[in-house]
């Protein structure tokens, strides 16, 4: 017995000697592995007590801090979207860059006597002006200049030319119209205007609004000043009083021009030859001295109403753009009742024709059995006295 411990001990002490010695070899053998192994950053774990820790020693928390972190090398693909990414940016911005460089439009010239364009042609060719195209109209000879200062040099040669024309202002020309409110009619317009220039305004234009009805003057006074001076429209204070002002409302409709009474522009770019709006002679309508009683004659049709007068003929007809829009809610349609089946007739033939009506029939109640109610109510009445019987009894109790 003594011997089988021993050698059981033996064998025990045996095997534990090669598992420490085989242990021993695999960590060898990995030491040599890592040590052959290429190196890899890998992102580090750090604890809040190892950071603070790096921060005593002074050393960096990440290894982002020591730059041991290798960039990513750059690969086909990742070039591929980087000039995917350039171009996608380049023609958002190509668009854009257009819109902003789209040079503004310019406004045509008209030649109100066209049978004058052979000499303006030639005498507009001498002073060297440009223009894209020009086209007979009702209005006349339609001049599309190329620039603004060939717009330019056109109106003044035919100004000086003294001839008739219309035309339209330039996006630099055009100023903003303002309404100042609450100017009492009794005070002047240079006033009013001495007053905005003292507080820094370049005023152009003011003019006293009068009542259309009435032609009364109103409490009212439009001012223009330059495009870009919109601080206008914070003024609070005119001539000591206190104001409100506001941008003029665009008038719904056209145009119609005070000078010489057409439609399409207004009189501050036309030369044409005066027409009164009342009589429709060659004068301006302030000079006008007929009477009110003798009937307005049209400067535009000839007819017996004033040129301002929207009935007029010759008055542009505003056509609205209308597209049917499809019923939100269609009509109901009448549903017919179960119609008969007719041997030998057709589907086609019964959906055409309407169906008539089955007569409605109405149908009784049958009659109420007064008997049993009456046998309910007396074997109720037998119980009521039944219990006013024992009632004086429970209350002996």
């Amino acid at each position: 017995m003594q011997e089988r411990m021993d050698r059981l001990e033996a064998l025990v002490s045996q095997y534990q000697a090669q598992t420490a010695s085989s242990a021993a070899g695999n960590t060898v053998v990995r030491d040599e592995e890592m040590a052959n192994a290429p190196v890899r950053t890998t992102k580090a774990t750090s604890t809040p007590a190892d950071a603070a820790d790096n921060r005593k020693r002074g050393a960096p928390d990440s290894p982002k801090a020591t730059g041991t972190i290798p960039k990513r090398p750059a690969t086909t693909r990742n070039v591929e979207i980087a000039r995917k990414s350039d171009r996608k940016a380049e023609s958002r911005t190509e668009p854009a860059k257009e819109r902003e460089e789209k040079p503004p439009k310019i406004p045509p010239v008209v030649l109100r006597k066209a049978n004058n364009w052979t000499h303006v042609s030639r005498l507009l060719l001498s002073k060297k002006a440009q223009w894209s195209k020009a086209k007979l109209t009702l209005d006349g000879v339609v001049i599309h200049p190329v620039s603004a200062d060939d717009h330019r040099l056109i109106t003044r040669t035919l100004e000086a030319d003294k001839q008739e024309y219309h035309t339209y202002s330039l996006q630099e020309e055009k100023t903003l119209r303002v309404v100042v409110r609450g100017i009492p009619t009794g005070i002047a317009e240079e006033e009013v205007k001495s007053d905005l220039q003292a507080q820094g305004f370049t005023v152009l234009v003011v003019h006293r609004m009068v009542s259309r009805k009435t032609k009364e003057a109103l409490p009212l006074v439009l001012v223009q000043v330059p495009r870009a001076q919109t601080k206008v429209l914070e003024v609070r204070r005119c001539c000591a009083l206190v104001v409100r002002v506001e941008k003029q409302r665009q008038q719904a409709g056209v145009n119609q021009c005070h000078r010489c009474q057409r439609f399409g522009h207004g009189q501050s770019k036309c030369t044409a030859q005066h027409k009164c709006v009342k009589c429709g002679a060659s004068h301006a309508t302030a000079t006008c001295q007929r009477p009110r009683k003798e009937p307005a004659s049209c400067a535009n049709c000839g007819g017996s109403h004033p040129a301002s007068y929207r009935g007029c003929e010759k008055f542009p007809k505003l056509v609205k753009k209308t597209t049917a829009a499809p019923a939100r809610n269609p009509a109901p349609q009448t549903i017919r009742g179960n119609a008969q089946v007719t041997p030998g007739r057709s589907f086609a033939a019964a959906a055409a024709s309407p169906t008539k009506a089955s007569p409605t029939t109405t149908t009784t109640t049958s009659n109420i059995d007064i008997s049993g109610m009456l046998s309910v109510m007396a074997q109720f009445q037998e119980m009521l006295q039944k219990v006013a019987k024992v009632m004086p009894l429970l209350q002996n109790l």
